[in-house]
C-alpha cells in the first residue's frame, strides 16, 4: 500500500535551550553551537522541499544529506577493534 508518507530523519545540531537543564547542561563547544533558527533549517528544509517529495529513509544535517554510520562500516570497524584489541 503506498499512502504517500515517507520519512526522513534529521540533526538539528547543539542547540542551547532550556532542555539542557534537565540534562547536565550544553557541553558542545560555543563555535560548534547553532541559533534556534539555524538548527530549525534542516527540519524545515526536510519537511517542505519539493526536492525530497516522494523520498524517505535518508539522514540530514546541515540543510545536507549526510552519510550514516552503516555507510561508514569500515572506519566503525577500525575504530571498534582499536578500542577493543589493541593496548
Amino acid at each position: 500500500m503506498d499512502d504517500g508518507i515517507f520519512a526522513n530523519a534529521v540533526n538539528p545540531g547543539a542547540i542551547a535551550t532550556n532542555l539542557q537543564k534537565h540534562t547536565g547542561g550544553l557541553k558542545t563547544p560555543p563555535e560548534r553551537r547553532k541559533t534556534i533558527q539555524q538548527g530549525a533549517a534542516t527540519s524545515v528544509l526536510v519537511a517542505v522541499s519539493p526536492l525530497l517529495a516522494g523520498i524517505g529513509g535518508r539522514y540530514f544535517e546541515d540543510c545536507n544529506e549526510a552519510s550514516t554510520v552503516s555507510q561508514r562500516p569500515s572506519n566503525l570497524w577500525r575504530r571498534r577493534r582499536s578500542l577493543c584489541f589493541e593496548s
